[in-house]
């Protein structure tokens, strides 16, 4: 295969005067990481068994990526996020949203 073409698996076996519906499926995973094959396989059982029933019955194929990048890279409204099992990340998790902004912004360092 040239590295000018691309190529989607064709797991149907419907008629090539019908192709199937494709769709693919991007995850940015940037919080945490899926650090063990075992983590990694059953967050993928996850998403397929949240997808599978959507996508089978309408005739739609998947193809799914997911995307991983370091913590350090990480930012909440311009903030660092708290280091992981901090009191700060427990708050912002009771709260589901950034607490403490204008404190917190003020004591991350700038350039």
């Amino acid at each position: 295969m040239s590295t000018s073409s691309s190529w989607a698996q064709r797991t149907s076996t419907r008629e090539e005067e019908n192709p199937p519906a494709l769709t693919t499926l991007s995850i940015y995973h940037i919080a945490r990481a899926l650090d063990s094959q075992e983590i990694q396989n059953f967050f993928f059982k996850a998403v397929d068994d949240i997808l599978r029933p959507i996508l089978n019955p309408k005739g739609v194929e998947w193809e799914l990526g997911i995307y991983e990048a370091s913590r350090h890279l990480w930012r909440v409204n311009g903030l660092i996020a708290p280091p992981t099992g901090s009191d700060m990340e427990k708050k912002w998790f009771k709260a589901n949203a950034v607490t403490d902004e204008e404190e917190l912004l003020k004591a991350q360092p700038h350039p």
